[in-house]
């Protein structure tokens, strides 16, 4: 019990407490009673390892207060409802982080992009690499006030890649039967979409 503004009871009161079997601490203090409730919010309880007298009280009570037979029936017939969706994102995580990949995000320039991005990397669920102009993404990413390491975060156009013209060759070939050009895909290799699928 805590009494505040440090208003002591009256001495009738304090003498009917004192004559009571059972009674609970009594603590006063001199601040209001809504600083002391902020303050007592704050607080948090905790019994430690190096307690054994807590938790021998807390034993003592469970033991005394819970229905053991009750909560085991009730744990045992429990019926666990479906994967909800943060269960299900937190499982992708999980598995994600086990056996990271190496990404690419095309259309650096989009919003939804990088705030995805910064999430994922957060989280260190994969390795990225972010497709656009690099001065864009960056300002972008600042404007929207998004973490991102770009040391850790290759940004680049695909045009400034050294792999452009093995891509583009691997296009030609693999899609000659259907009278794809280097030339062709070449131009093709400059879409961030078709770029990133290369990769």
């Amino acid at each position: 019990l805590v009494l505040t503004g440090g208003i002591q009871p009256a001495p009738a009161v304090m003498r009917l407490v004192e004559g009571l079997s059972d009674t609970v601490p009594i603590l006063l203090v001199e601040d209001d009673t809504y600083s002391t409730a902020v303050q007592l919010r704050s607080v948090r309880s905790y019994i430690s390892p190096e307690s054994p007298a807590k938790i021998q009280v807390s034993l003592e009570l469970f033991e005394e207060w819970v229905d053991t037979d009750k909560l085991i029936r009730l744990v045992s017939t429990a019926e666990t409802p479906g994967m909800t969706p943060k269960m299900f994102i937190y499982n992708l995580i999980r598995q994600a982080q086990s056996n990271k990949q190496h990404i690419v995000l095309p259309e650096g320039n989009d919003e939804r992009i990088l705030r995805a991005a910064a999430v994922l990397l957060s989280r260190e669920v994969v390795d990225l690499t972010i497709l656009g102009d690099p001065a864009e993404v960056r300002g972008l990413a600042s404007r929207l006030g998004l973490r991102i390491d770009f040391d850790r975060v290759p940004v680049f156009q695909p045009q400034d890649s050294p792999k452009f013209g093995e891509y583009a060759q691997t296009l030609s070939d693999l899609r000659k039967h259907k009278g794809m050009s280097l030339e062709l895909a070449l131009d093709m290799m400059t879409d961030v979409s078709y770029f990133g699928t290369m990769m």
